[in-house]
């Protein structure tokens, strides 16, 4: 293994927030790996990951230690993002990682903490088009939605995201409506140096490598109307749950989101 340390590039999101689209195609123009969720709780050292054996070793020790950044859960992460970013079979070898984090555990702050100089981009999605994601795809069992709708969690997120500066926060919306101004927060948030051609590579992965789950890619999907947006199976408590909300209102305002239940219910 190369003991080298890995430059470890984070993107947070929540669940059905386009993580993984936004993961892969913003890698993509240096060929920097990929690690999909290496914390778990899934064993990805078999096909299509093939992510070295320490990861199946991280997910398991980050379960028992309760989901704690100890001080062996980090040097094993440490190991692992090393041999990720510093290996060809997991990209061009770059000395980079992109670790994808998009079920708030380990949280922004346990990150931060735990490796205070890497550096993080943070993806919003409006919340009731990711529940209803949720909704139309009948992912409901188990129920990945918190009490109350997932408020809460999605209340600790947004406030990370609000946290961090204008010009660098990111929207789900973006990945259709502005992607070249997507990669272009995503990388000056990491601090990358990059160019135009390389938001122009980021951009043209995503157009026709759809990632609409981890590392699965289809080309079916239409990002002028997915699916998740083409028809609602929300309840409307969950709508008014975030509506009436003056917190997620403001937030949907800073954001530039519908605030009409109209936008989101079945008519």
């Amino acid at each position: 293994m190369n003991a080298s340390p890995a430059r470890v590039l984070w993107l947070f999101s929540l669940i059905r927030s386009g993580s993984s689209i936004a993961a892969y195609s913003a890698a993509a123009p240096w060929g920097h790996a990929v690690a999909d969720e290496p914390f778990g709780p899934w064993d990805r050292t078999g096909p299509p990951y093939g992510y070295p054996r320490e990861q199946d070793e991280l997910q398991k020790m980050f379960g028992e230690s309760s989901h704690e950044l100890t001080p062996p859960v980090v040097a094993l992460a440490e190991s692992l993002f090393s041999r990720l970013a510093h290996d060809p079979a997991h990209g061009h070898a770059t000395g980079s990682v992109v670790v994808k984090i998009p079920h708030h555990v380990p949280t922004p702050g346990q990150v931060a903490r735990a490796w205070p100089s890497q550096r993080a981009a943070y993806l919003l999605r409006n919340p009731l088009h990711r529940l209803n994601s949720l909704y139309v795809r009948g992912w409901l069992d188990p129920s990945p939605i918190g009490p109350n709708h997932d408020l809460e969690q999605y209340r600790a997120f947004a406030r990370v995201w609000m946290a961090q500066p204008a010009g660098v926060r990111i929207t789900y919306d973006m990945i259709r409506r502005e992607p070249a101004e997507m990669y272009r927060r995503i990388f000056i948030a990491w601090r990358l140096a990059f160019t135009r051609e390389h938001v122009e590579r980021a951009v043209a992965y995503a157009a026709t490598n759809y990632h609409h789950a981890s590392r699965d890619v289809t080309t079916e999907h239409d990002t002028r109307r997915v699916l998740s947006e083409s028809r609602s199976a929300l309840p409307r408590e969950a709508v008014h749950a975030y509506l009436d909300d003056p917190e997620m209102r403001e937030l949907f305002r800073v954001a530039g989101w519908s605030l009409d239940p109209r936008a989101y219910l079945a008519t």
